[in-house]
């Protein structure tokens, strides 16, 4: 019996390497509230919803930033002034 779940530790391991980078990747792509375009100042900003999703993607913004080779900025609704 033991020798037939051989198999379920790699397949665990390899769902949670690509599952995790898989679902932060998706949660900065599409948790963002609002992405705003300037032609004179960043790139691009991307409005998440509370502090600590502007937080959490932060290392993403850098590494888009790298990859696209122009400023992306994340920043929480509530510190954005109307």
């Amino acid at each position: 019996m033991a020798e037939n779940r051989t198999w379920l530790a790699p397949v665990l391991i390899s769902v949670l390497l690509a599952g995790v980078p898989l679902a932060y990747g998706c949660g900065y792509f599409f948790t963002a509230t609002r992405v705003h375009f300037w032609p004179n100042g960043p790139w691009a900003v991307r409005v998440y919803p509370s502090k600590w999703q502007a937080d959490l993607f932060a290392p993403a913004a850098v590494i888009e930033s790298a990859i696209r080779g122009r400023e992306i900025s994340v920043v929480a609704e509530s510190g954005i002034e109307a």
